[in-house]
């Protein structure tokens, strides 16, 4: 019998979602809450940067791209100093010709274009939090 997907990762493990649109925020915590994945939000760049020193145990960010203060970019860059091997994912409307692939290039995780699926946005966001059975 397969186990249930709420059942195979880490409660522990928080996830940081930087978005300024606070029903954005709101539906991503809602949307993760019901398998059992806690969100810490942050509204600008500056604030999720405070949020990631503040709180090392962050393994995973989720980040527009277009955000005040400090872009998608500038947070990224920010992340991987604080923490290399984080995995950061960049959840964005803005979703011109070549965003995809310069998001990739530039050393995101993902991409996600907003709006989301739940079903897949949980099963991208799982397999990155899922504990190693090994």
């Amino acid at each position: 019998m397969a186990e249930e997907p709420g059942k195979l990762y880490c409660n522990r493990k928080k996830i940081l979602l930087a978005d300024p649109d606070p029903a954005n925020r709101f539906l991503v915590s809602v949307i993760l809450s019901r398998h059992g994945i806690e969100t810490i939000t942050a509204g600008n760049g500056p604030e999720a940067i405070r949020l990631l020193t503040d709180n090392p145990f962050i393994r995973c960010l989720i980040t527009e791209i277009r955000i005040p203060e400090l872009d998608g970019f500038g947070i990224l860059k920010a992340a991987r100093k604080i923490n290399p091997s984080m995995t950061v994912i960049a959840l964005t409307a803005y979703g011109f010709d070549n965003m995809e692939q310069l998001c990739i290039e530039s050393g995101f995780n993902e991409y996600i274009l907003k709006p989301i699926h739940p079903g897949s946005f949980v099963k991208t966001i799982l397999k990155y939090i899922i504990i190693s059975t090994d």
